[in-house]
């Protein structure tokens, strides 16, 4: 009993951290990403917002679909979580000389 009780409170300790740190982080990468440039910083934000909600969302709806078997939904369920760990990565522009 006591080691679930713990195992809780770890939990949630963990999930505090995370959730003050993981969104610094992410601003950051993006930050980076955008260097200052409010055309990049839209273009960017556009096509983040449509790719990881319309994607996501479209993988939720092959595994809400009826005729969905058990193992193509958890492939479906794999994918999505794959899918939502992976940040996109844009690479640097080289430095003004």
């Amino acid at each position: 009993m006591i080691t679930i009780v713990l195992a809780l409170i770890a939990m949630v300790l963990i999930y505090l951290a995370a959730a003050a740190y993981v969104p610094r982080w992410r601003a950051h990468r993006i930050a980076d990403a955008v260097d200052g440039k409010l055309s990049t910083g839209t273009l960017l934000g556009v096509c983040f917002g449509f790719v990881f909600t319309i994607l996501p969302l479209g993988l939720l709806w092959l595994t809400m679909f009826r005729g969905a078997t058990l193992i193509g939904t958890l492939i479906a369920i794999v994918v999505f979580i794959v899918y939502r760990r992976r940040a996109p990565r844009t690479p640097k522009a080289p430095a003004a000389a």
